[in-house]
């Protein structure tokens, strides 16, 4: 897997066959032998990736839009997967260059969980990677996040049976404390169909289809958006201004006993449920080395989320969901 951090490879399969894995990495690592032959294949197999998941895709294209607003200074502007025009310039002397710079043991770590025994393991590891030298020190890329320029509002027309309206601002960073509370924040907002936005816009008033809020943490920014489907009965701007209308509530007024201990709940039944599959957990402990250099830091979250309050959601809100630096967007069928 990619996204705008980090690159993540990753197998699953018999504890027998770990070695197998490790020797696989290793290569990986090692060496690069593509050849012209496989370098036009793997491009044209991104671009049909592209097209399912993004052209031809109904609102597909909105969070590119979202991006390149809300982070108009950085990195994170661009999509991972990048646009057609991209695709096309990259080169296989491209892919050599990334991978002598990037792909070196100082600049990866390694998890492995699963029925194996520790020193067997660490053998293995020694036996595959330990010849391998490292390269120069890597630096991260630096992201020059700024404040959303405003209210930045942009109108798309696509092929789609309903209106949507999409609210995003940047929010904190991954593992930072406050996206814990941001997460809090969003599980009030949507978290089921006893959440703020479902009973107001899709219950109560029924002038939307649904109704979420996601917060979602980077390593130097975060995004916390709304996207809400609009009933043919109403309109992209009265569903816009009841959305504001829940962010404004909860600027006003810590949520309730009830609703933190809600959002608490369903925040542990996460945690709970990505420690379980081995894979998820692998995974986890990665993204906790990689940003925090700590893989021991997702056994604490549990403990970070219940010791939030009610007065630092409200703060958060008050912070993050300003109207004066977000980014709007309204799709219109064709």
């Amino acid at each position: 897997t990619t996204n705008v951090d980090r690159t993540n490879y990753f197998e699953t399969l018999p504890s027998t066959e770990l070695e197998t894995a490790l020797w696989l990495e290793s290569d990986r690592l090692l060496a690069l032998d593509v050849t012209h032959e496989n370098f036009e294949n793997q491009r044209d197999v991104v671009k049909e990736e592209r097209r399912q998941r993004y052209d031809n895709r109904a609102y597909g294209t909105v969070w590119e839009n979202i991006a390149r607003r809300l982070w108009p200074t950085s990195g994170y502007h661009w999509t991972t997967i990048g646009s057609m025009d991209h695709l096309d310039q990259a080169t296989v002397e491209d892919a050599q260059a990334f991978h002598a710079e990037y792909y070196k043991p100082n600049n990866c770590s390694l998890a492995l969980v699963g029925d194996f025994k520790e020193p067997d393991a660490r053998r293995l590891i020694d036996r595959y990677f330990g010849s391998i030298p490292k390269g120069k020190p890597v630096e991260r890329v630096v992201q020059h996040v700024t404040p959303t320029p405003g209210e930045v509002r942009f109108t798309l027309e696509d092929a789609v049976k309903l209106p949507a309206v999409y609210l995003a601002f940047q929010s904190a960073h991954t593992l930072d404390r406050e996206e814990y509370v941001l997460d809090l924040l969003s599980f009030t907002l949507s978290g089921g169909r006893s959440s703020r936005l479902y009973q107001e816009l899709v219950y109560r008033r029924k002038i939307a289809r649904s109704a979420e809020a996601q917060n979602s943490g980077l390593e130097k920014s975060g995004v916390f958006y709304f996207d809400a489907k609009v009933q043919t009965s109403s309109s992209a701007e009265e569903v816009e201004d009841a959305i504001w209308a829940e962010i404004e509530k909860i600027r006003q007024m810590p949520i309730h006993a009830t609703e933190l201990e809600k959002a608490k709940n369903r925040a542990e039944m996460v945690v709970v449920h990505a420690l379980v599959e081995l894979g998820s957990r692998a995974d986890r402990l990665q993204h906790g080395w990689c940003f925090k250099r700590d893989t021991s830091h997702f056994f604490r979250e549990i403990d970070i989320y219940r010791s939030i309050t009610a007065e630092e959601i409200q703060e958060a809100a008050i912070c993050r969901l300003d109207r004066s630096h977000c980014v709007v967007g309204h799709v219109i069928p064709k």
